[in-house]
């Protein structure tokens, strides 16, 4: 259980390259990758809307649905919901970190327990930001690799 958690961690992965973080807020996307967690692999799609309220993320795996987060523009929760395997404290704690750090509300450091990498930088049309379209997380619990799907909506 501690790997889905780790795994779930991972998804929420962090945006910042080369000093400068990589704001996503306001974005609505689509990420798949693999989460790895002691060894054992599982394939996560993650799903991100943006609102007028907030921003609210889904991942989902084979297991079906892991967690619900939602934050407000500050970065307040104002939804949290997990299923087993995963424990609400884990979303709190590693989900919550890494989602405030892709969206661009929460500022990055590296460690040696804790790397965060963002490759394969573009352009958004008509928006005045990059994204990347990869994202590697490594915890000392969990690693997570995701992929950019596509971004569905821009406010």
């Amino acid at each position: 259980m501690k790997k889905v958690f780790t795994l779930l961690v991972f998804f929420l992965c962090v945006f910042c390259y080369a000093n400068e973080i990589c704001n996503m807020q306001g974005l609505s996307y689509t990420q798949r990758g693999i989460l790895e967690i002691d060894g054992n692999e599982d394939m996560v799609n993650i799903y991100v809307k943006a609102s007028k309220k907030g921003t609210l993320m889904q991942m989902d795996s084979t297991f079906g649905t892991f967690c619900k987060l939602g934050v407000d523009n500050d970065g307040a929760i104002f939804l949290l919901e997990a299923q087993i395997p995963f424990k609400e404290d884990w979303v709190r704690e590693y989900v919550y970190r890494d989602f405030l750090i892709i969206l661009g509300i929460k500022n990055f450091t590296e460690d040696e327990n804790y790397i965060i990498q963002f490759s394969d930088l573009k352009n958004l049309e008509n928006l005045d930001k990059k994204i990347p379209e990869k994202i590697f997380i490594k915890d000392k619990n969990y690693s997570l690799k995701l992929n950019l799907l596509n971004v569905k909506k821009k406010q």
